[in-house]
């Protein structure tokens, strides 16, 4: 047996159907409408998944990011000793942090122009493995300026993406990180009396980094 026939009616039925009815067209009429404007905008918004031209804010923000996050994990690897300080020869790994810098700004500059969404791929893969080579040869004393150093990136990343995707927390929180981590470096790198290139390039070769660390009175 039915609950409530069709013929039942209470006070005011009459105006909530015909009033539910017209919001429902109208709500669906709105989103049925706005649905079209949304991939317009999309579209037009400088997507680059879309295929058109990829914005500086985006390539800058995954090209600091994936060096922060690769270098990140060496450094973590670092210090519980899984990772070596030296695992490649100088020449080989100069070569190769060459190679991939220069890969890193060849995708930029073609993303720049227009380019396909493999170029973006291939910038991804270089700055991974571009943080990966640039952590390996430091150690020592040398390591939290290192991880300072990264964490300023990370807030740099944070602040680009922000500004891709007009986020002001993410802009406002990214830059407070990179401003306080860039800070924290160069106060580390003046109490060892370093600077930030000595710490990231001066050991190189020079017969390991905490060697060049004591050299220059360095602990």
């Amino acid at each position: 047996p039915t609950v409530f026939s069709s013929s039942r009616t209470f006070p005011g039925q009459s105006w909530w159907i015909s009033s539910s009815s017209a919001r429902g067209e109208k709500s669906l009429t709105g989103r049925l409408s706005s649905r079209p404007n949304f991939v317009t905008k999309w579209r037009a918004s400088g997507a680059m998944m879309g295929g058109d031209h990829a914005s500086v804010a985006e390539l800058f923000g995954a090209l600091i990011g994936c060096i922060s996050f690769s270098g990140s994990v060496i450094a973590f690897g670092k210090l519980q000793g899984i990772v070596k300080d030296r695992a490649l020869p100088f020449a080989i790994q100069r070569g190769l942090n060459i190679a991939l810098f220069a890969a890193c700004l060849l995708s930029c500059g073609v993303l720049l122009g227009g380019g396909a969404f493999s170029w973006f791929v291939l910038l991804l893969t270089a700055a991974l493995a571009f943080g990966v080579f640039m952590v390996i040869p430091i150690g020592g004393a040398d390591m939290p300026v290192v991880i300072s150093t990264l964490n300023a990136f990370t807030g740099l990343s944070a602040a680009a993406a922000g500004l891709a995707l007009h986020n002001t927390a993410l802009i406002v929180g990214g830059m407070l990180v990179g401003a306080s981590g860039s800070i924290l470096t160069k106060q580390m790198a003046d109490a060892m009396n370093r600077s930030i290139a000595n710490v990231f390039f001066g050991g190189l070769g020079a017969g390991g980094p905490v060697l060049a660390a004591g050299s220059e009175g360095g602990t």
